[in-house]
Parts: structure tokens; sequence; C-alpha cells
């Protein structure tokens, strides 16, 4: 169960990493997931490189969560 919880963790991380170097229309693939109306599956859709990291779904929606609320989670860290 350990070693899930590692994989499942260290999936996110990476695509956390992909989605902050990956770039469309000029702006990194996290500014546009920030978006209310973007979803990870449809930026998976058009940019390879994230289609490529084959998200399982609890993944996908991890990472997504995380990036739509890291400003509201930073703010409730302080």
């Amino acid at each position: 169960a350990l070693a899930r919880l590692e994989e499942r963790e260290a999936a996110i991380a990476r695509a956390l990493e992909v989605l902050a170097l990956v770039r469309k229309d000029g702006r990194s693939a996290a500014e546009l997931l920030r978006r209310p109306e973007v979803t990870l599956a449809a930026l998976e859709a058009e940019l390879p490189e994230l289609a490529a990291l084959a998200l399982a779904d609890d993944v996908r929606e991890a990472a997504e969560t995380e990036v739509k609320y890291e400003g509201y989670l930073a703010r409730e860290e302080d």
C-alpha cells in the first residue's frame, strides 16, 4: 500500500512538473489549467507531452485540483 501511495505521489509530481514546463499560446499548461473552463483532460488532448504521461484518473484529478487551488491552499497555510 505504501509503494502504491509513493508511486501515486511521484506521478502527481511528474504531472505538475510537465504542466509547468509545457507551453501553449505563450503560457504554461499550468497557467491554462487555472482557468475554470479548462480541464487537464482537455489539455492532454491538445498537448502530446501531457498525453504521454498516461495519467491514471486519480492522479489526473489530484494534479488538476492542486493546480487549480494552489493559490487558495497557499493562503490557507499562511
